[in-house]
C-alpha cells in the first residue's frame, strides 16, 4: 500500500499550531521594502559556523550542558588560555551584544524546526506554505532569517577582527 500523497498519515496536525503562526508573525522581520523581497538573494553566515563559538557561550551562560559543539569551538578557544580569557575581558560589552542577537537567533529556532515538521507531514509544501504567510511579509520566514543574519553578520565580522587584534587566528572557528 503506498503512503497518501501529502505523506500525512494523521499522526502529526497538518498545519502550524496558533502559537508557531503567533510566533512567525510576531518574529522580527526584514522592512517590506528589502531588495531581497525581488531579488530573493540568500543571506550568507559570516564565517560559515563561527556564531556557535558565542553560541556556545551563551548556552552554558543559561544552564544548558557542553555539548559537540563545545569541544568543536568554545573547548578549542578555552584551550587558548590566557589570551582568550583576556579577549574576553577585554570585549565583555562587546561579547554581549553578540550573544543578544544570538538570543533572537534562538527564539526563531522553533520556527524553522516547524516549517520542517510541515514539509515532513505535507510533502506538497502547502501545510508549510501556511507558516510562511502567518509571517505576513511576502518573503515568510526568510525575512526572519535575513533580518537575524543581517544584526549577526556585522558582529561577527567585528569579532573576528578583535580576534586578530588579540592574538587569535579567528578562521579555526569558521568550521
Amino acid at each position: 500500500m503506498h503512503a497518501p500523497e501529502s505523506g500525512h498519515d494523521g499522526a502529526e496536525p497538518l498545519e502550524p499550531s496558533a502559537e508557531m503562526r503567533e510566533l512567525a508573525a510576531n518574529a522580527p522581520k526584514v522592512p517590506m521594502d528589502d531588495p531581497r523581497v525581488e531579488t530573493r538573494e540568500r543571506t550568507i553566515q559570516f564565517g560559515n559556523n563561527f556564531y556557535l563559538l558565542f553560541s556556545q557561550l551563551r548556552h552554558l551562560e543559561v544552564g544548558g550542558e557542553r555539548n559537540e559543539f563545545y569541544e568543536v569551538y568554545l573547548g578549542k578557544a578555552e584551550d587558548l588560555g590566557d589570551v582568550w580569557v583576556k579577549f574576553l575581558d577585554d570585549n565583555e560589552e562587546f561579547v554581549g551584544q553578540i550573544k543578544e542577537a544570538l538570543a533572537e537567533k534562538d527564539q526563531v529556532g522553533p520556527l524553522n524546526r516547524e516549517y520542517v515538521r510541515l514539509l515532513k507531514v505535507d510533502r506538497s509544501g502547502a501545510a508549510a506554505d501556511l507558516l510562511d504567510e502567518a509571517t505576513g511579509h511576502p518573503l515568510g520566514l526568510m525575512a526572519v532569517e535575513y533580518h537575524v543574519w543581517d544584526r549577526l553578520n556585522p558582529l561577527l565580522e567585528e569579532a573576528a577582527e578583535k580576534m586578530r587584534e588579540a592574538g587569535i587566528d579567528p578562521e579555526q572557528f569558521y568550521g
